[in-house]
């Protein structure tokens, strides 16, 4: 039997145990101190839906030239639901919730490519056929063209990964080419006017739309000039899919199409004639500009657009006589 704990030894063990309890107080203070010092976790706003979009709009310009309405407008629309979502916000170390969002772009425009294969698009073909690279331009006439149509699409470079993008550069290009495939398919309904009306009237709500947005673009020049100071502080470059001279030629062509529509059966003839002497307003303002303040490549690859709308504001001055709805 071990004889009882002495005096001095009780008092011994109870500071030995009063040290270990303030040691693990140190040592837990020590711990949530460091917390709190760690810096918080990577987060992450993942936009390349955008650049997934501006590539299916893309897509959906070859559909409609080769004359593929419908699923030129299945794919204009998947591209605006794409548009409408918000970044995805994600921690930088959650590889499975990246590889997710990227996978689901990829997904998204793989569908359209294979839109395009399905129906044997031939995308270089329309693009030596187009002949101007930049601004995507052709001519006035073609297949599909109803009165004062005019039918070429946008087609928006593909944006690197590492460059930002204008949002509603993107929107405006998508809701254009959502708007002419309505258009055209009204067009081709000479026989089903109840029809040509409704799709007529789909075309114009959407031009409209795309009319405020590019106002808004020509308005507010911070919307450029803001990526043109952050670049010059090393943020990400951003995508020029568009651009100011893109803007003023897609401006000029929603005028025309809106016009056209205007000016057809049951049309507001009164607005549509003054679209086009804004339309013609425009083509004119452009060509009196001096070469010297563009540069002469900027200013003959913007005067190549403009010709193009000629032979529809001559033939709206001369419907005059259509009565105003």
């Amino acid at each position: 039997m071990d004889p009882p704990p002495t005096r001095s030894t009780l008092i011994f063990a109870g500071a030995v145990h009063e040290s270990r309890t303030r040691q693990d107080k140190c040592d837990d203070d020590d711990i949530e101190e460091e917390q709190l010092q760690q810096e918080p976790p990577e987060v992450l706003h993942l936009e390349s839906h955008m650049s997934t979009a501006a590539e299916m709009i893309t897509a959906s310009s070859y559909l409609l030239t080769a004359g593929h309405l419908g699923p030129s407008i299945e794919t204009l629309r998947e591209s605006i639901a794409l548009l409408s979502r918000p970044a995805a916000v994600v921690l930088a170390t959650d590889d499975d919730a990246i590889e997710a969002y990227l996978n689901d772009c990829e997904r998204a425009v793989s569908v359209a490519r294979a839109r395009l294969l399905e129906r044997g698009v031939n995308v270089d073909q329309q693009d030596d056929e187009d002949g101007n690279e930049e601004m995507r331009v052709a001519s006035p006439s073609g297949p599909c063209d109803g009165p004062l149509i005019y039918t070429m699409p946008v087609r928006l470079p593909r944006p690197d990964d590492s460059e930002r993008i204008i949002m509603e550069e993107v929107s405006a290009a998508a809701l254009y080419n959502l708007a002419l495939a309505h258009h055209l398919e009204a067009a081709n309904q000479p026989r089903r006017p109840a029809l040509r009306r409704s799709l007529n009237d789909k075309a114009l709500a959407l031009y409209e739309m795309c009319e405020s947005i590019l106002i808004q673009l020509r308005s507010d020049p911070s919307l450029f000039a803001q990526q043109q100071e952050e670049e010059e502080e090393d943020s990400p470059p951003h995508s020029e899919l568009l651009g100011p001279r893109g803007v003023a030629w897609l401006s000029m062509a929603v005028m025309n199409n809106m016009g056209s529509i205007l000016l057809g059966e049951g049309g507001d003839h009164r607005r549509g004639r003054d679209i086009f002497e804004n339309l013609h307003a425009a083509v004119c303002a452009i060509r009196a500009t001096p070469e010297e303040e563009e540069g002469e490549d900027a200013i003959h690859s913007l005067l190549k657009v403009p010709r193009a709308f000629d032979v529809n504001v001559l033939m709206a001055s001369q419907m005059n006589g259509a009565p105003a709805a």
